[in-house]
């Protein structure tokens, strides 16, 4: 595990949650909500990144492991230049210090009901004169089940249409089962698919689907079923969704392994590539990010009218 430590960086800020009297932006450096996400990237382009995937997929892992990366220095062709929400990244990251005083790296996971999270990094690439800004959704693996399941709730994930890239994680631990094989791989299908129906992705959506948690599939060896079954699986993908989508990846990924079968962080590097390389929405006028899955009960409709006219 690594002991605690922050990228330094004199120009990193914080988010501003709301403005004051003055019109001064207050901040505290959590996630940004629908509003103050709208205020911390005013003035740059961001690429909206959609983490997808079901309960302990390691969405909130794969974020976490990616910003540590950069605590060691550049990373991947990137060198790190900010970010609005490093105690957010922190408080993510504390279970996998050693301050946590856990016996092993665990990664705190993102709570059912915590519909509008986003995390933000801003990174300068090699040979860019400009930093790039991300920001990375953080939604409950709960919803996504709900997105498969209901043209509704898929309606209701507005982020979908505003992401430039959509990465749809397939847990790998689960594939080395073979009786769980067909369901992990069957979510990420309808998953794209439910997606692409409600026209909430397509032609201009770049995806990436990423089987999480390689080194347990890399330590069964290169003739296992599960590793058959992934290549399968992956050329499946392709031909039924390739079309219809702007391009899709396959890659694969081991953010925290366990052993030695692969380093820290396999494979994230290519993936941060991947998302840093081209964004087909950015090369036109850009969307407003829209609000993340509005809420659908009468109280929470109540709760939101009153958090929006009462700033504290």
């Amino acid at each position: 595990m690594m002991e605690d430590a922050a990228p330094a960086d004199k120009d990193v800020g914080e988010v501003p949650k709301h403005f004051g009297d003055a019109g001064v932006p207050l901040y505290s450096g959590l996630e940004l909500d629908p509003q103050t996400v709208v205020v911390a990237t005013r003035d740059e382009l961001a690429r909206v990144i959609l983490i997808a995937g079901p309960e302990g997929s390691g969405k909130t892992t794969l974020l976490t492991t990616l910003y540590e990366s950069f605590q060691r220095g550049p990373f991947s062709g990137h060198t790190f230049a900010g970010s609005f929400t490093l105690p957010a990244f922190e408080r993510l990251c504390h279970f996998s210090r050693i301050a946590s005083q856990r016996a092993s790296a665990e990664t705190e996971r993102t709570p059912p009901g915590e519909q509008r999270r986003y995390l933000h990094l801003r990174l300068l690439r090699d040979g860019k004169e400009r930093p790039q800004d991300f920001l990375f959704t953080d939604l409950a693996g709960e919803q996504f089940r709900l997105v498969s399941d209901s043209e509704e709730e898929c309606r209701r994930l507005t982020v979908a249409r505003r992401a430039d890239h959509v990465s749809i994680l397939a847990d790998g631990q689960k594939i080395t089962i073979a009786d769980a094989r067909p369901t992990v791989m069957n979510d990420a299908r309808r998953l794209i698919r439910s997606l692409l129906d409600c026209d909430m992705i397509g032609p201009e959506t770049l995806v990436e689907v990423i089987v999480s948690k390689w080194d347990l599939i890399a330590s069964l060896g290169p003739q296992s079923d599960a590793l058959n079954y992934v290549n399968n699986f992956e050329n499946e993908l392709k031909k039924l969704f390739s079309a219809r989508l702007g391009r899709l990846e396959c890659t694969r990924i081991a953010a925290r392994p366990e052993g030695t079968q692969v380093p820290f962080a396999f494979g994230i590097g290519e993936l941060l590539n991947l998302w840093s390389q081209d964004s087909l929405l950015l090369t036109k006028q850009p969307p407003e990010i829209e609000t993340v899955l509005p809420p659908s009960s009468e109280f929470e409709r109540f709760a939101t009218r009153h958090e929006r006219a009462d700033p504290t």
